[in-house]
């Protein structure tokens, strides 16, 4: 978070309309294409009124919805209570997932 909040904020500007472009055009393209093996970790969702909320054990969204369908042999993480720097704010956690995925 403290490296986040350190980015100028006219970087930021930039990159973050371009990531979400890429997401938008791509990303159900990309996840079409990939026959490996996928781990995802989510940690957080949009709610109804667009605030990013902390997921609990079991929750869905409309991204997980998307990976189900087009990357079936995805393994899929839910890591919860934690905020959307889940890589910072549970590291120890998801190194495991990544460790465990790694060894299959």
């Amino acid at each position: 978070v403290e490296r986040a909040l350190q980015l100028p904020e006219a970087i930021g500007g930039v990159l973050f309309p371009r990531l979400a472009a890429w997401d938008a055009r791509s990303s159900a393209r990309a996840l079409s294409a990939w026959k490996g093996p996928l781990l995802v970790i989510q940690s957080t969702k949009l709610n109804l009124e667009r605030v990013r909320v902390s997921m609990a054990p079991g929750e869905t969204s409309p991204w997980l919805d998307m990976v189900r369908t087009l990357s079936p042999q995805a393994r899929i993480e839910i890591v919860a209570r934690v905020g959307h720097f889940t890589q910072i704010e549970a590291a120890g956690q998801v190194n495991r997932l990544i460790e465990g995925f790694a060894a299959r």
